[in-house]
């Protein structure tokens, strides 16, 4: 079993959505912040299709190539601690 202090939470910052939709990610299944945003946009998709969300998917969908982390670079991000949330964004 995994420990908590090996994730990390990613929370969408988007003013497509009222919501707010987060992930844990497993710091070791990724080496990069490209294979963070990609693991971030499957378990989003993955959400709003296992709840039928369609009106949710569909505009995330539209957003999902503009995402990206600010200011972060993988070792920030490695260090940052496990209880703080990391956004990814669609907006500049």
């Amino acid at each position: 079993m995994k420990k908590e202090e090996e994730f990390r939470y990613f929370e969408l910052s988007s003013n497509a959505f009222d919501d707010i939709y987060g992930t844990k990610i497993l710091l070791s299944e990724v080496n990069t912040i490209d294979d963070i945003i990609k693991i971030f946009i499957k378990n989003t998709e993955d959400l709003f299709k296992i709840h039928n969300m369609e009106k949710q998917l569909k505009v995330f969908i539209n957003i999902k190539s503009l995402l990206h982390i600010h200011d972060k670079t993988m070792v920030d991000i490695i260090n940052t601690p496990c209880n703080e949330t990391i956004y990814i964004c669609n907006h500049c």
